[in-house]
C-alpha cells in the first residue's frame, strides 16, 4: 500500500514540473505576427522559410537552425515560422538539438528572386530528428497559415 502511494505521489510531482516547465516555457516565447502572405524579396537576394507547424512528438524541443555550418537562429519553437535571405550559391542547412541527430538539406540558388520553403519535421527514431524538408509554395503556404513569425 505504501509503494502505491510513493508511486503515485512521484508521477503527480513529475506531471506538476512537466506542466510548469511547460507553462514557462510559453511565457518567454513572444513569437511576432501569424503568417498571412509572403513578403517581398529584396533585390539580389532569395528566400528561405522554415516552418514549423504543430506536432505534439517534439514540440518542447527548439532545434535551432545552421547555415554552412554556423547557428543563425538559436530555435524554432513548434507553430512558427522564420524567413532567412541568402544569396545565389550552394547553401547547407542543418537542424541541431540536444540528445537530437543532426539533419541537413542543400539547396542550390541559382538566381536571385527565389524563395524556397523548409518544413522542419519531427521523425521518430533513435535518436530521433527534425529532418528539413523541401516543399512547394502552395503547400508551404497553407501549412504555414497557422505559425507565427519567430522574433530573432
Amino acid at each position: 500500500m505504501k509503494n502505491r502511494k510513493l508511486i503515485k505521489y512521484i508521477l503527480y510531482s513529475v506531471a506538476a514540473i512537466c506542466i510548469a516547465v511547460s507553462v514557462a516555457g510559453c511565457a518567454t516565447l513572444q513569437p511576432g505576427p501569424q503568417f498571412t502572405q509572403l513578403d517581398p524579396i529584396p533585390a539580389g537576394k532569395s528566400v528561405v522559410y522554415f516552418y514549423r507547424p504543430f506536432f505534439l512528438m517534439g514540440s518542447a524541443n527548439l532545434p535551432s537552425i545552421h547555415h554552412n555550418g554556423e547557428k543563425v537562429l538559436w530555435g524554432l519553437p513548434s507553430e512558427t515560422y522564420w524567413k532567412y535571405y541568402i544569396d545565389p550559391g550552394t547553401h547547407t542547412f542543418q537542424t541541431k538539438a540536444l540528445l537530437v541527430k543532426t539533419t541537413s538539406t542543400t539547396i542550390v540558388n541559382k538566381k536571385a528572386g527565389e524563395a524556397y520553403y523548409l518544413k522542419v519535421e519531427y521523425r521518430f527514431g533513435v535518436p530521433f530528428s527534425f529532418d528539413l524538408n523541401l516543399k512547394n509554395e502552395v503547400t508551404a503556404q497553407v501549412e504555414m497559415r497557422d505559425c507565427y513569425y519567430v522574433k530573432e
